[in-house]
């Protein structure tokens, strides 16, 4: 009765910490995958959406104007991931081995190699900096300073921009 209850309990904090984990691939891969492949069955004018166009989108990648472009750039991403997959993967395990084998050093190593994890977090601050700075500048165009203008391509996600630098 009572291992009963302890699996209850495991089986609810393991809910608990996979949630966020789980709610982020949500938002920020799965809805935005099955929103662009819902673009892809309509007729576009540019940026404005036009009538239902099922899969004739699909059918005319077959057909001659796209047809040679389709099949090379397919071809294209196919070998460019495998290629990614294989040298990631194998790179990634000589890694992780070689640094589980390493008695001297072992930290140094370790800490070298989680380092582009550490540096790529200052990334996030410079663009919401930079963001702040286009606002204050955009808001007062008579400032000395440089015009610096960011436009978001698409809001998801929102770090794609154009930025703009003009001087006077």
């Amino acid at each position: 009765m009572q291992s009963k209850t302890l699996k209850q309990q495991q089986r609810k904090f393991i809910w608990i910490f996979l949630s966020p984990g789980l709610l982020t691939i949500l938002v920020f891969t799965t809805i935005p995958a099955i929103s662009t492949l819902s673009y892809s069955f309509f007729e576009w004018e540019g940026f404005v959406r036009g009538s239902f166009a099922g899969f004739e989108n699909f059918q005319n990648l077959f057909k001659f104007p796209w047809r040679d472009q389709f099949f090379a750039a397919l071809a294209h991403n196919t070998i460019v991931f495998i290629a990614i997959m294989i040298l990631q993967t194998s790179l990634g395990m000589l890694i992780a081995y070689a640094l589980f084998r390493l008695k001297r050093g072992q930290r140094f190593f370790r800490t070298v190699t989680f380092l582009p994890v550490i540096f790529s977090m200052p990334n996030k601050e410079a663009s919401d900096a930079l963001d702040k700075l286009s606002i204050e500048i955009t808001l007062n165009p008579f400032s000395s300073k440089s015009t610096i203008v960011c436009a978001p391509i698409n809001p998801h996600p929102p770090v794609t921009r154009i930025v703009c630098i003009k001087n006077f």
